[in-house]
């Protein structure tokens, strides 16, 4: 019996000693698997994050655009139907006739 429990351990520490290579390295597989993935979603998520930085910088020069040009454009649109009424009146540069 004590000789059969030798062998078997022998068997199962020859097994442990030779399944240790491949254990390693199936390790280091899997480690760089994640560590790749890992870079790719942080990647992904840095694009994910520039692409809504620059939506939402976009709309906000937009915004301050339009605030900066509207009373012009109004003032540029009530000119236009003033000229068209016949209505327009003299600009202190435009020469009297």
């Amino acid at each position: 019996m004590w000789v059969g429990f030798w062998a078997a351990y022998d068997n199962l520490r020859a097994y442990a000693e030779d399944s240790v290579i491949p254990a390693l390295i199936f390790t280091v597989i899997t480690e760089v698997i994640i560590m790749v993935l890992a870079r790719k979603r942080m990647r992904i998520e840095r694009e994910e994050g520039r692409v809504e930085g620059r939506e939402e910088g976009r709309e906000e020069g937009r915004a301050e655009v339009r605030a900066e040009l509207e009373p012009i454009i109004e003032d540029l649109q009530e000119r236009i139907r003033r000229l068209e009424n016949g209505n327009a009146e003299q600009s202190p540069d435009a020469p009297a006739s």
